[in-house]
């Protein structure tokens, strides 16, 4: 067994258990004794080229027409082709191989490292038009005022700061790329965030449809892909600058019978930025769903038939403030209950997600809504699905160890809900400030933590099994 380095250049071969590795260390191309060319990581297995066949020698090579390929016998006594990337240059040229350090094994132009001239074929590169067959349509709720925005604007309102001291006021990729720290934070210029009183919209305008009262959202929509033996993953990722109030339901006693509203509560559970993502499974051709992933907080939930809109397209119900991904219209339970009788007339109280638009809603803005219905369909639209594979530019703030949000930001003090029947909002105000400590519901909503990016959260995958 020997270790090649990192590239292969023109000519160059793997014989049987020879082995390329990635910069850090932790993947390997292998070429195996059972013909079979793989990937492996510290999870195992990452990629193969499935070229499996009897017994024997067998040897790949980095052909000088751009082709990566494994063929049995030897380089002096070729028998014949078994897998190959079947991308060439025409007229042949200088190219490389290499394995990257986030496991992808990848065919580029160029001599080397510092003269790559452009992907030729990658491992977790995925043909565009499967890419834009599978993204998704996703309903935003049209309460919702936290909406969704590219990064590059996110950085014309945000400072870069280590604690209480601003590094930059003027935040690039090139900036997070130079100024890298896990302690660093991408906060408010202004130091403003939405509170009951002032809940004004973030992110990116929603902006009419010709519909009657549909609203559409032309934010980018981001994709990671990944190739696996047995699957494709495409991870398609949705950012928002800001995630606004928690969402909760209650029940308010009125003689025999309970009244239920569902309403937002600042300042629990808002935080800067938020990473949300829905990664669809495809079988290995790339050309049939297995299922999808919906992010849902700390949860990735496996969905094995999605709701599809015109056949292909998974439909994401975003939940109104916190954005969670969900595959229908419903209120649905987060887990934490204060049981009752509370106080009179509260009899229960529950954190939940709400991704339909009710009678039963109170928000703070209670004016006429300008949409009943809001959508995001990146697929329809150029440009607006952006591919972060072998994305060089996007790979400086994608490789930002710190925080896109205050880090955390003060939710300590809380504002009174929205008017609800029978005065409640004041006995929900009494509840949460006296009862507040220990009491799950409420202090798992008060930290305001902000996310790192996809990347240094590992793409969710440990997740995603």
């Amino acid at each position: 067994m020997a270790n090649k380095g990192n590239i292969l250049t023109n000519d160059q071969v793997l014989l049987v258990n020879d082995y390329l590795v990635s910069p850090n260390g932790q993947f390997r191309l292998l070429m195996q004794g059972d013909g079979n060319l793989c990937v492996y990581g510290p999870t195992g297995c990452v990629f193969s080229a499935a070229s499996n066949a009897p017994g024997g020698r067998f040897f790949a090579v980095m052909q000088s027409d751009g082709n990566f390929c494994v063929y049995k016998g030897a380089p002096n006594q070729n028998l014949g082709w078994l897998w190959g990337t079947q991308v060439t240059i025409p007229g042949g040229g200088r190219c490389f191989a290499t394995v990257e350090d986030d496991g992808s094994f990848n065919v580029y132009r160029g001599t080397g490292p510092n003269d790559n001239q452009g992907l030729l074929w990658g491992t977790q590169s995925v043909d565009p038009a499967i890419i834009r067959k599978f993204a998704p349509k996703v309903y935003l709720h049209p309460a919702d005022k936290s909406h969704p925005d590219s990064v590059e604007n996110y950085f014309r309102t945000v400072c870069l700061k280590v604690g209480n001291t601003v590094l930059e006021r003027t935040v690039t990729p090139d900036v997070l790329q130079r100024c890298n720290a896990d302690n660093y934070t991408l906060e408010s210029l202004s130091g403003d965030y939405p509170t009951a009183a002032n809940n004004y919209d973030t992110g990116g305008p929603i902006v009419p449809t010709g519909q009657p009262s549909v609203g559409m959202s032309n934010a980018p929509v981001y994709v990671k892909t990944f190739r696996r033996p047995a699957y494709v993953d495409i991870k398609y990722i949705f950012f928002y600058p800001f995630q606004s109030f928690q969402t909760f339901r209650i029940g308010v006693m009125s003689g025999l019978s309970t009244r239920k509203r569902t309403f937002e509560w600042a300042r629990f559970g808002r935080h800067g930025g938020d990473w949300e993502h829905l990664t669809v499974r495809l079988d290995p051709t790339g050309q049939r769903m297995l299922g999808a992933f919906y992010s849902q907080h700390k949860h990735c939930v496996w969905v094995a038939q999605p709701p599809l809109v015109d056949g292909t397209h998974p439909a994401v119900w975003a939940a109104m403030n916190s954005h969670a991904c969900y595959p229908a219209q419903d209120v649905f339970d987060t887990g934490d209950v204060l049981p009752g009788p509370i106080f009179p007339p509260i009899s229960w109280l529950k954190a939940v997600d709400t991704t339909v638009l009710a009678d039963d809603l109170v928000t703070y803005d209670a004016s006429p809504r300008r949409f009943t219905r809001v959508e995001w369909t990146p697929y329809a639209a150029p440009g607006q699905l952006v591919v972060l594979d072998r994305n060089a530019q996007a790979d400086k703030w994608l490789s930002f160890r710190g925080y896109w949000g205050s880090a955390p930001l003060s939710n300590a003090h809380i504002d009174r809900p929205p008017a609800l029947p029978f005065s409640a909002e004041d006995h929900c105000f009494n509840v949460a400030t006296v009862l507040r400590p220990g009491i799950a519901v409420f202090t798992d909503r008060l930290k305001g933590d902000a996310p790192k990016s996809p990347k240094q959260q590992d793409w969710w995958l440990s997740k995603e099994p």
